[in-house]
């Protein structure tokens, strides 16, 4: 079975620089000292 679509909409299938995601850092976050922990655990008014 054919497509629909031509050729030239799909254009030649690699990836551009554009779409590449460089920088991005896949870590887990920095750990909170106790005090950050603390504050998150009050409650807000």
């Amino acid at each position: 079975m054919g497509s629909y679509a031509g050729e030239e909409d799909f254009g030649d299938g690699t990836v551009g620089a554009e779409d590449t995601m460089d920088g991005l850092m896949y870590t887990e976050p920095e750990r909170m000292d106790e005090e950050e922990e603390r504050r998150l655990g009050i409650p807000g008014i």
